[in-house]
């Protein structure tokens, strides 16, 4: 059975194969339709379709749209139709009102607006109470002139995000009924299966997301998978998504929104010791860095935070992203991209009126910048950067990762092997993960050792393992020192919970230094499977062509996993 991991970012398509008869690798250009490029690439690794059990794919894509969006004057060119309760249509406008930047002088809020439709937005009457009960029935004439109105602003996919549907989606079913009646064509998103979450205004991001994303990136995606379909794929096609880990596609892109940096951020986890405490991984591509920290070899996870400038719900991979990359303008000026820099340096092939005076500094500017980000993540979190070893990957990683060790006053630096092909990595060494999560909101003092062996025993059934399957099953208590203070993820063992309070207290010594602000207090109880068969367990062997680039003044240390760059003794 062969394998294959596809990550598709903004220039390239990574590509690993791996089976029986070892590992293949494949970089190929983006063209002009995903899908034929993707063939093409296939056809260099000598495969085809049909001889694939298993593919995994994420993109980068989702992220760099968004980024995109961010930039355009006149609008992001497809614009989201949206439905709220009446009343509520400025949700998406007035956000949360907390400032992004605290010493700006104009207050700025972190809104999906720039993605909404200006003359697309519509209440209805229809209403339901917090406790999911009818208030008032929906009006089909109503929602019916709405239609009409979308239809004449020509928005080709529509948000609908009415007040309280995570307790009940009855009403946005039914609207959207009557808008599928009439509009056929129309793509729409339900918040309640989007999001099914309380707070308005974070489900209505999510959904708002999900919509845009449906008519911006997804269409190329599916259209991949039918492709390799018709051409005799009869395998599993996985997801990548932001956690790191694979999930089939169960409706809400919003999980899959980082599923391209959360793979590379996994695939540089490999040349981590797992017993060291914190490091942080950045990989540098052609229209993004995406830096996150990894703890103990995995990568840090977050139910919340900014992507792309808009704030985000849902788990995934505690992550920054920043629109520094081969093709974007070099931070702080408008005349030279990245890519310009590094071919006037003579780190990369092509033409370019940069000098390589002009190039020094504006290599010094990105590498100021990026670790000013790196410095800004990690301390946030309570990161020394400077204690904390950097991995970098990415196809501009390469070129700049002992530029950035400098910048960031560090001795070393880490390449894992195949480090421009981290994603693809990242892919082919995800497990498949399943969790079920029960709320407690107790004091840690009042979370018995019953209760905690009941929960890990009635979740590992549900759990239950596929037999001939490689999978382990990880048992979490979400805890914080005091109600709604931060809090942290504490794994316990079934066969000593008395353990966990103990094991919170070196938990959170380790990481903060401190003996906890507080008693304890445990929001959530969780289990999840981790499924690894099939996934990519060989060491990878690098070629010639992957060695890494060492300026004078540094030199290669082979380690596990890749190399560590190391700069030479004055």
């Amino acid at each position: 059975m062969t394998h294959l991991a596809i990550d598709i970012g903004a220039r390239f398509i990574d590509m690993i194969a791996w089976g029986s008869d070892g590992v293949r690798r494949c970089k190929q250009p983006l063209g002009d339709a995903l899908w034929d490029t993707a063939l093409a690439g296939l056809a260099k690794l000598d495969l085809t379709p049909e001889q694939l059990s298993e593919v995994r794919i994420a993109s980068t894509g989702f992220l760099n749209h968004l980024h995109h969006a961010q930039t355009l004057q006149d609008g992001p060119g497809v614009g989201v139709g949206l439905i709220t309760t009446a009343g509520f249509e400025d949700i998406a406008v007035l956000g949360r009102q907390d400032r992004v930047g605290l010493y700006d002088p104009v207050t700025r809020v972190a809104t999906p607006v720039h993605l909404i439709d200006d003359g697309a937005t519509s209440g209805v009457s229809a209403r339901m109470d917090a406790q999911g009960e009818e208030i008032q029935a929906v009006d089909e004439a109503e929602v019916a002139r709405i239609a009409e109105a979308l239809s004449e602003s020509g928005v080709s996919t529509v948000a609908i995000c009415l007040l309280h549907a995570h307790q009940n989606g009855r009403h946005e079913h039914a609207v959207a009924s009557i808008l599928r009646a009439r509009l056929p064509d129309l793509s729409i998103s339900l918040s309640h299966l989007v999001d099914p979450r309380p707070r308005e205004f974070e489900r209505l991001v999510s959904t708002v997301l999900d919509s845009w994303l449906r008519v911006t990136v997804l269409p190329d995606l599916i259209m991949l998978r039918d492709r390799f379909a018709a051409k005799g794929f009869a395998g599993c096609w996985a997801w990548g998504d932001g956690r790191g880990v694979l999930t089939e596609f169960t409706g809400s892109l919003v999980r899959l929104m980082a599923g391209g940096p959360a793979a590379s951020i996994r695939g540089a986890a490999a040349v981590i010791d797992g017993g060291q405490a914190t490091a942080i991984s950045i990989d540098i591509g052609s229209k993004t860095s995406d830096l996150a920290l990894v703890r103990q070899g995995a990568p840090a996870l977050t139910d919340s935070g900014m992507l792309a400038g808009i704030p985000v719900r849902g788990a995934r991979v505690d992550m920054e992203s920043l629109p520094v990359g081969g093709t974007q303008m070099v931070p702080g000026q408008v005349e030279y991209m990245l890519d310009d820099a590094l071919i006037a340096a003579g780190w990369m092939a092509g033409d370019t009126d940069c000098t390589a005076t002009e190039a020094a500094h504006l290599l010094d500017l990105v590498h100021r910048h990026l670790a000013q980000a790196i410095t800004r993540h990690a301390t946030r979190r309570n990161v020394d950067p400077t204690r904390a070893s950097l991995v970098v990957t990415g196809g501009a990683g390469a070129y700049l990762a002992t530029g950035l060790a400098e910048a960031l006053g560090l001795s070393h630096v880490l390449i894992p092997h195949l480090s421009m092909f981290a994603g693809a990595v990242g892919l082919a060494r995800a497990p498949r993960q399943a969790e079920i999560r029960r709320r407690v909101d107790a004091s840690l003092t009042d979370v018995t050792s019953t209760m905690l062996v009941g929960f890990a025993r009635t979740s590992t059934a549900e759990l239950v393992p596929v037999p001939d399957h490689q999978s382990s099953i990880e048992l979490i208590a979400r805890i914080s020192p005091r109600p709604r203070m931060p809090h942290m993820d504490v794994t316990f063992d079934r066969a000593a919970p008395e353990r966990l309070a103990q094991t919170y207290q070196e938990t959170y010594r380790s990481r903060y230094g401190i003996a906890p602000q507080g008693p304890g207090y445990v929001t959530l109880l969780c289990a999840r499977s981790f499924e690894t068969t099939g996934a990519l367990a060989s060491a990878l062997t690098p070629g010639e062509a992957d060695l890494p680039i060492c300026p004078d003044g540094w030199h290669a240390v082979p380690v596990s996993g890749g190399y560590r760059l190391e700069r030479r003794a004055s």
